[in-house]
């Protein structure tokens, strides 16, 4: 039998909203902090190599 699974649950819609978040928490920090430019890509880089159970921790990262 044919089951279909919900879309947030797919790996390709986890993917998609990781990197969603990794772009707002960039632009959020950019704002904030005002970092070089080199900084900025390098926490970029660091954001979106976070696993799974990293990423439960977004909220801990809310810069408003």
């Amino acid at each position: 039998m044919l089951q279909l699974t919900p879309l947030k649950e797919t790996e390709s819609f986890q993917e998609a909203l990781h990197e969603d978040r990794v772009e707002m928490l960039t632009k959020q920090i950019r704002h904030k902090f005002r970092f070089a430019e080199s900084t900025i890509e390098r926490l970029t880089s660091r954001l979106r190599l976070l696993t799974m159970p990293d990423r439960a921790n977004y909220d801990l990262l809310d810069f408003k």
